[in-house]
């Protein structure tokens, strides 16, 4: 059974007249609840009115739409606080459709397309308000006017649930590239590095002892907590000099630090692959031995050196990026999810080619809704990093707003300290759900307590 056809079961026990086979959609910045509609119900014609501020994502709907098969699609841009504009666009998109005789979506637009549209469509269609429709962000379900009984778009219904995809997600909100799978490195689909991530997870939180600091230094010395600089007095005249203390992550992934035959670069991984239990540890030299064996292919048989690029990037990897490849092998083997993504490279609307890129660490999708996950090993004052925080609610935000999903996986002690101090005072990130240290301390705690989470946003 399809959710149109739930809805028409449902509206025939009531005694009210069908939903008619057009919809009439009000769009606005967020495109994503308006596409959700359209997916949901899939009406043979689609009538779309918003403003000039969001023609980016009017288009994109209209595009979208007749890729989907829906080709009687009709559009009309208004002023957004004109009521009288407003009404004459909703009665001039109402004569293209049968009978003049649409379903109505006032989920999206300005709060004066809604009442004034609304207006407008009523005196159109008559005694038929439940045919006006909105979809409730909290646990996506589609209301219908005056019909006590909401229809949620969640796997495991009593019908079918649409899926919308990672590749619509970024088509809806995004620029798009020549090859969208180009937009995802997907390094979990990589045995090796789900391998290697697994044990590196199994070192930090397999052994209470062990922390970021215990792993940090087996590395090169890529990232120090402290760094004691010898400076001028300003105050003293005869030249002596005082110790000043910069404290947090100094960063020294740079490419003079990682050149043929660096410190760096000569640093032996034996008591890393040691202590993580790698296969092949105690045959490990240096960091081009462990590019080689993980990040990249064939370079004996092409007699290829490593490069610098090269050596940074699996740096990057082996210091913090292998969370996301966690992360997302997890929500794979969950089977919660009907698409995984890790370490996905996009670009918002506007941006010229190869500017303004962003990175989203992973996303999965999980029937119409995406969820957005910020991974992070810093850790900073409260076990909070407010630079991930912030990253995981843009993110969100570009990719979903109020109807996308957001959390971030640390590696902090005290989860609950940082879900307690975000929902006092951090207005807007209180959706943001926290996974600490104790959440993730093996891959079935984890997919339970994301199970949870889902049980919790989906009631």
């Amino acid at each position: 059974m399809t959710i149109w056809e739930k809805i028409d079961k449902v509206l025939k026990i009531k005694g009210l007249s069908p939903l008619p086979d057009c919809g009439l959609l009000l769009v606005g910045s967020n495109p994503l609840p308006v596409y959700t509609l359209i997916k949901s119900l899939q009406p043979r014609m689609v009538l779309l009115l918003g403003t000039e501020e969001v023609k980016y994502y009017l288009y994109k709907l209209v595009e979208i739409s007749r890729s989907e098969g829906i080709q009687d699609v009709e559009h009309a841009i208004c002023e957004p606080v004109d009521s009288l504009d407003i009404s004459v666009k909703i009665k001039g998109l109402l004569q293209y459709a049968p009978q003049k005789k649409a379903w109505f979506s006032y989920t999206a637009g300005t709060k004066s397309m809604s009442v004034n549209g609304f207006e407008a469509w009523k005196s159109i269609v008559g005694n038929n308000e439940h045919w006006a429709t909105y979809l409730s962000p909290y646990g996506q379900k589609i209301h219908l006017n005056k019909v006590e009984h909401s229809f949620p778009l969640v796997p495991g219904s009593d019908y079918e649930v649409p899926e919308i995809g990672f590749k619509e997600i970024v088509k809806l909100h995004l620029n798009t590239f020549t090859n969208n799978d180009e937009c995802c490195k997907n390094d979990h689909e990589n045995d090796k590095l789900i391998t290697l991530s697994r044990k590196i997870h199994g070192f930090l939180c397999g052994n209470p002892t062990n922390n970021v600091k215990d792993y940090l230094q087996l590395l090169p010395r890529s990232y120090i907590d402290k760094l004691k600089l010898t400076l001028p007095s300003s105050e003293d005249k005869n030249g002596k000099s005082e110790d000043f203390e910069v404290s947090g992550i100094i960063n020294f992934l740079i490419k003079t630090n990682f050149k043929t035959g660096s410190p760096s670069v000569r640093h032996s991984f034996k008591d890393w692959g040691m202590n993580l239990n790698v296969d092949g540890a105690e045959h490990l030299g240096i960091l081009d031995d462990v590019v080689k064996k993980y990040f990249c292919e064939d370079f004996e048989s092409n007699n290829k050196s490593v490069q610098v690029n090269e050596r940074i990037k699996a740096m990057k990897w082996l210091v913090g990026k292998w969370l996301e490849v966690w992360v997302a092998d997890s929500l794979k083997s969950s089977k919660l999810f009907s698409e995984v993504h890790d370490s996905c490279e996009l670009q918002p609307p506007g941006a010229k080619k190869n500017s303004n890129r962003f990175e989203v660490d992973v996303c999965a999708m999980r029937g119409v809704t995406p969820f957005i996950f910020s991974c992070t090993v810093d850790s900073k004052e409260n076990g909070i990093n407010k630079g991930k925080l912030f990253e995981v609610g843009q993110r969100s935000r570009q990719l979903g707003g109020e109807h996308a999903r957001s959390a971030l996986v640390c590696l902090s002690d005290s989860s609950s300290e940082i879900s307690d101090i975000i929902n006092e005072g951090w207005k807007g990130y209180n959706t943001v759900k926290v996974f600490g240290k104790d959440d993730i301390c093996d891959q079935e705690t984890f997919i339970d307590k994301v199970n949870d989470w889902i049980d919790l946003l989906e009631q």
